[in-house]
């Protein structure tokens, strides 16, 4: 929600709205309505912030004429962003008109109807619009504004004949604008049910503008409102200030700049990029004296605003040394080396263990991938281990592989779920695993791998090998929460799911009902909080209610036959509003045995081919309901017509 002292607003499903202000600067307060979250107003490059609210006054210009709210969570995960659109307007209620204007009846009345009453307009539905702002006047009318000088852009607004009198037997009026003498609008005569007519005039350079209502048939009830009317102009242009860039040349490296030249726009964005010479690195860069930690070599200035130094050191980069451990595993000891990086070390003697034979030196300790002391060049601190092969006691066949039936489970909390492991090779001595969980809190295993969900969160469950080989496998569980459907006698699309992850977007789908429309989801029994998704970051258990509207198929009236031409039948008859399609039932008896029945989408069917008789024709018309069904209404009147 945005409160403000001079747009006041508030945001609905919206994400922009755009509104009116009569001055070049605009003083706004924005409060969130989640507790301690943080508040960013930003206008070109004014900015304003706060924790729960941000208030700030700033200048409008033309290039820019708008101000982004940005919310973000405590939790700093959840944002949300609306714009406000300004134009710079002043409404004609607000000025003086100029002296001997002249009004039918009564008076001329600011931000009301002539009546006294608020101004309102029918739109094209013939509902009523209600304006805040406008003039009231009664026909015949003439009302001039000196607007000389004034560099106004546009005339924008609504004229109508007020919609108090939109069930009265009389009212007519015809409502033209006059800019500087020359008439650029005329609306006809508007009866009391015409509907509102859009004013939007060019008046750029323009002195005078005059409005005239008109009586039409009579000056009886021709209340004539000139609704929203307002004048527009252009916000002030945005002052732009240049400043200067000076690049020092560093030794062993460069600096460069993304824009050429000494100047640079107040505003604009800048990157400045590092480039040491090989063998070197950047040991240090400065903007305006003050450190900066350029990432990979580059940095950013987003909003320019003060002039720049940029500078740098590099350094050489030296050549490291790494220490070479080899681990023996439980043979006799082998000294560690220090080598420079990029070169081999040196085959040390084989090292001896009581009842095994040496296997050779491997880079890790699974013991799959051996040592080449020929090829293999030091690049870090580097361990390389022994290898060896007992003598006499064969050793037991040990667990090499555990696969598990599930990678990842979805659970809501209290639920469960049976995961399966097979191990591998089927004649190892012992095949046992050990279950565990990473984090109980959220999800339980017991010794058959049965996993129960406690709460939200995520768990890891790995299957350890008993044997001590280490080897092991890992399903990756994540509790969510449950989704309740109220389906009020419908039938829920199988995409929906029961429950959620809170880090995922849940995207509605629509349910069916026989008979019914589907008019959407709610959070609430009363069908007031409207819902098509559950957004990533929702947490809880979620209801929602199937909202139904029952499909009303309306009788189909006003059937005309026609069979001038031999053998054919033209049936015509009146749109239902809204039909899918409609059905002609025609037979050669009153009571349609043996009739024939076509499905038509429009209005009129021609049918050939009849034999000479008389036939009888009936029409209903049908909608399709969420089920995607049709729902017939009533037959028309049976009409029957002799065909030649």
């Amino acid at each position: 929600m945005l409160n403000e002292k001079s747009v006041a607003a508030e945001f609905g499903e919206e994400n922009s709205i755009t509104e009116y202000i009569s001055g070049d600067t605009v003083q706004v307060k924005a409060e969130a309505q989640d507790n301690g979250a943080k508040v960013e107003l930003v206008c070109g490059t004014q900015k304003a912030e706060g924790i729960q609210s941000a208030e700030g006054e700033f200048s409008i210009h033309r290039e820019n004429p708008q101000i982004k709210v940005k919310v973000t969570a405590r939790d700093g995960k959840t944002t949300d962003e609306k714009v406000i659109n300004l134009k710079k307007a002043v409404y004609l209620s607000d000025l003086t008109y100029e002296p001997g204007a002249t009004v039918g009846y009564g008076e001329i009345q600011k931000d009301k109807s002539s009546s006294g009453k608020a101004l309102r307009l029918a739109d094209d539905l013939g509902e009523p619009v209600t304006f805040k702002k406008g003039i009231g006047t009664h026909a015949e009318s003439v009302i001039e504004y000196n607007i000389t000088g004034k560099e106004y852009e546009k005339l924008e607004g609504y004229a109508g004949v007020d919609y108090a009198q939109y069930n009265a037997e009389y009212g007519s009026v015809q409502f033209q604008i006059f800019v500087d003498g020359e008439k650029k609008f005329d609306s006809g005569v508007m009866l009391q049910k015409t509907s509102m007519k859009k004013v939007d005039l060019k008046i750029k350079g323009a002195s005078r503008i005059t409005l005239k209502a008109l009586a039409g048939e009579n000056n009886w009830n021709d209340h004539a409102d000139w609704a929203d009317m307002k004048l527009l102009s252009e916000f002030q242009e945005q002052a732009i200030n240049e400043f200067t860039q000076t690049i020092q040349r560093p030794e062993h490296g460069t600096i460069t700049s993304s824009v050429e030249g000494t100047k640079l726009t107040q505003g604009s964005t800048v990157t400045y990029t590092f480039a040491p010479e090989e063998g070197y690195r950047l040991k240090s860069a400065a903007i305006n004296e003050a450190l900066i930690n350029p990432e990979n070599g580059i940095y950013t200035i987003e909003s320019v605003e003060r002039d720049i130094t940029v500078t740098a050191e590099f350094e050489k980069i030296p050549v490291p040394k790494y220490t070479v451990i080899f681990d023996s595993n439980g043979g006799s000891k082998v000294e560690n080396q220090i080598v420079q990086e990029h070169e081999r070390v040196t085959r040390p003697a084989d090292p001896v263990r009581n009842g095994y034979t040496f296997g050779g030196w491997y880079q890790d300790s699974s013991m799959t991938v051996s040592w080449n002391f020929e090829a293999n060049q030091i690049s870090a601190d580097t361990t390389i281990y022994a290898k060896w092969k007992k003598d006499v006691i064969p050793s037991p066949v040990k667990v090499n592989k555990i696969t598990l039936n599930k990678k990842s489970v979805n659970l809501a909390v209290k639920d469960s779920v049976k995961i399966s492991a097979i191990v591998l090779p089927a004649n190892a001595q012992n095949k046992a695993v050990e279950w565990t969980s990473s984090n109980s809190k959220v999800a339980v295993v017991d010794s058959t791998g049965k996993v129960s969900a406690k709460g939200a969160g995520e768990a890891i469950i790995t299957a350890t090998a008993k044997d001590g080989s280490m080897v092991k496998d890992q399903c990756r569980v994540k509790v969510g929460y449950r989704i309740t459907y109220k389906l009020n006698k419908g039938t829920n699309a199988p995409a929906n799911p029961s429950i959620y992850i809170s880090d995922q977007l849940i995207k509605l789908k629509k349910p069916s009902r026989k008979g019914y429309y589907f008019s959407g989801w709610y959070k609430d029994r009363k069908f007031k909080k409207k819902i098509t998704r559950i957004s990533g970051g929702t947490k809880g258990n979620q209801t929602v209610y199937a909202k139904w509207s029952r499909v009303k198929t309306e009788k189909v009236n006003n059937l005309e036959l026609a069979g001038k031409k031999k053998g054919k039948l033209k049936v015509r008859f009146q749109k239902v509003s809204k039909a899918s399609g409609y059905q002609i039932v025609y037979a050669a008896n009153k009571k349609f045995k043996k009739s024939k029945k076509i499905d038509v989408t429009r209005t009129s069917k021609t049918i050939s081919k009849l034999k000479k008789g008389i036939y009888y024709v009936k029409v209903r018309a049908y909608k399709k309901d969420s089920k995607n069904a049709k729902v017939y209404g009533k037959y028309s009147i049976v009409k029957s017509i002799r065909i030649k």
